[in-house]
C-alpha cells in the first residue's frame, strides 16, 4: 500500500487516559504536543506538535538553540531518561520560569 495524505500534522488527534488540561505537555513515546484545550479522559481531542511555546523550567539555563527536554513536569536540558521536546529560541537565564521552545525542532 502507497501512503495516503491524512493531515498537515502541526496538530495530532488522541483520546487521553486521564484530563488533560489546556497548556499541558503531553508525551507520547517520542511524540511530543501541547494541548491548547483542555481534552476530557477518553475523548477526542488534539495536540499542537509544532509552534513556539514557553515552557516551564527549573533553575537551569539555556543557550539560544540548546536542545531542550522533557522529564515529566518540566524543560530540562538534562537528555539522560528525558524525552526531547524541542529547541530554546532564546537565552533563559536560571531565574527565569520558562524558556521559549520551539516544538519538535
Amino acid at each position: 500500500m502507497k501512503a495516503n495524505y491524512v493531515q498537515r500534522g502541526e496538530y495530532i488527534d488522541i483520546v487521553p487516559e486521564s484530563k488533560v488540561n489546556a497548556g499541558d505537555v503531553v508525551v507520547q513515546g517520542d511524540l511530543v504536543g501541547i494541548s491548547k484545550l483542555d481534552i476530557e479522559a477518553g475523548k477526542l481531542g488534539a495536540i499542537a506538535t509544532t509552534g513556539v511555546y514557553d515552557v516551564e523550567k527549573g533553575n537551569e539555563t539555556f543557550a539560544a538553540g540548546a536542545k531542550a527536554y522533557w522529564d515529566g513536569g518540566k524543560a530540562t536540558a538534562t537528555a539522560e531518561g528525558n524525552t526531547r521536546i524541542g529547541l530554546a529560541v532564546q537565552a533563559a537565564d536560571a531565574s527565569s520560569p520558562t524558556v521559549r521552545i520551539l516544538l519538535n525542532a
